[in-house]
Order: C-alpha cells, then sequence, then structure tokens
C-alpha cells in the first residue's frame, strides 16, 4: 500500500498567551502532532488594563467617594456580568450563576462579618445589552446591587476589592492590576482558564462558598501579588515582544 501523502502544517509556529497553554500543546503534540515551535508571548490585553489605571489613583478614589459614596475601609465588590450563550432563557448557565452570585450577597449581608459589602454589578459594553435580565435576579432574591453602566472596566476593577465574574477575561484583566477575583459559576468546575489552572482564583457554585472566599481574600488584606501572573504570561512588554518576534520572522524569511 501507498502511505498517505505527508500533509503541510497550516502554520510553523504557534504564539499563546501564557506558559501553561504552551505546556498544554506541546502535550498534546507529543501525542498527536504535528510538532510546531511554540512562543510565550503574553495578552496585550492584560498589559492595555495596566495601562488604563496607571497614574490614575485619584480619579479611582473619586469613584469610590463621589460615584458610590463609600468610605475607603468599606470593601467593594464589582460583578462583570454577560457573556452567557443566551439572553432568552432564564434557565441559561449564565442567568443561574447571577442568581448564585445573587444568593451569595444576601448571605453575606447578613452575616456581621460581611455586612458592610458594598455590591456593584456592570455588564461589558461590548456586548451591547441592557441589564434588565439582571436587575431582575437581584430585585428576586431581595438583594442590593447597584448596577452601574460604565465603558471602562479597568478602573472600575481597580476601584473594587474585589472582582467577580461568570467565564469572563475579566479574571485575569483583573488580577494582571492586582485585584483578586472569584469566578461564579451555577454548573460548577466544567471550564477552567489560566487563573484557575494555576489556583490564582477559584470558581464557586453555591452561596455560602462565596462567603468563605470572600473572607479569605479579606485575610490577604484584598491584594493580588501580581509577580505571580508575571512569571507565567509577560503582562508589560507583551506587545512589544509580540512585534519583535513577528519582525525576526519576516527577516529571517527574507
Amino acid at each position: 500500500l501507498t502511505p498517505p501523502p505527508q500533509r503541510t502544517p497550516l502554520a510553523e509556529e504557534v504564539l499563546t498567551t501564557s506558559k501553561a497553554i504552551s505546556s498544554l500543546y506541546l502535550h498534546h503534540v507529543a501525542e498527536k502532532g504535528p510538532k510546531l515551535a511554540i512562543f510565550t508571548t503574553g495578552s496585550p490585553t492584560l498589559e492595555i488594563w495596566r495601562e488604563k489605571v496607571l497614574g490614575r489613583e485619584e480619579e479611582i478614589r473619586r469613584i469610590r467617594t463621589n460615584r458610590y459614596h463609600v468610605d475607603a475601609k468599606v470593601p467593594i465588590v464589582h460583578f462583570f456580568g454577560g457573556y452567557d450563550e443566551s439572553s432568552t432563557s432564564a434557565r441559561t448557565s449564565y442567568l443561574e450563576s447571577v442568581r448564585v452570585f445573587a444568593k451569595a450577597v444576601r448571605i453575606a449581608t447578613q452575616s456581621r462579618n460581611t455586612s458592610d459589602i458594598f455590591f456593584i454589578a456592570s455588564m461589558s459594553p461590548k456586548l451591547g445589552r441592557d441589564t434588565k435580565e439582571e436587575e431582575q435576579v437581584f430585585e428576586q432574591e431581595g438583594v442590593r446591587v447597584i448596577v452601574v453602566k460604565d465603558t471602562d472596566p479597568p478602573l472600575l476593577a481597580k476601584a473594587a476589592n474585589i472582582t467577580v465574574s461568570h467565564i469572563s477575561t475579566c479574571g485575569v484583566h483583573s488580577l494582571a492590576i492586582g485585584i483578586p477575583h472569584i469566578y461564579v459559576s451555577a454548573e460548577g468546575g466544567n471550564w477552567h482558564d489560566i487563573a484557575t489552572d494555576l489556583s490564582f482564583a477559584k470558581i464557586i457554585s453555591d452561596p455560602t462558598s462565596f462567603t468563605k472566599e470572600f473572607l479569605r481574600i479579606k485575610r490577604l488584606n484584598f491584594v493580588f501579588n501580581q509577580t505571580r501572573l508575571e512569571k507565567q504570561t509577560p503582562i508589560v512588554e507583551s506587545k512589544a515582544i509580540i512585534l519583535k518576534h513577528i519582525s525576526d520572522l519576516v527577516s529571517h524569511s527574507q
């Protein structure tokens, strides 16, 4: 029998955003191939979040004092919503996850150790839709969550002590600017990203777990050590790394 012709790979190199992804890819190709060169560049969006909050401490402080009217000592939890697979059914995993968060808010506000938390929610500006479904869930659960309409998530995240989301890139982005993150998923840990793979952020699926995770982060003074993330993915110079690498490839091909 004539052996099948060797297929030409569609690419010669793969660029990834983190060492963890590079390792997963290398493990995959070791078993199935084809073997391609792999290079970890980092994610430009993480660098963009860093740039947007740099030197804007006074503006971030005013978000707390003038917009939210809360004291600097009051812990703020900001829920970044959106990224559901369907907004037409009340049973989507996203809206169920919003309900888990709402129940967690109720438990937290009734607990002596967490009753002072100020809860905020906003939708991703990329989605281009309103917040009626989320607000309905908050109303049904009888909780006070201030819904804000804003197009600058980095500043809102930096003004918070903890950010929360359901399968959103705001999780890793928050960590990149030193803000701890909690993922909420009604379905539990059936998905992952670099933050969950490396135990930088936890996924909670029941309301009581939120309070425990909040108190754990509070004991760490609401700080995420950004160097932990930087060891896995270049942040500060990711755009420059990508441009230089592509430039080198072009030069070598000529």
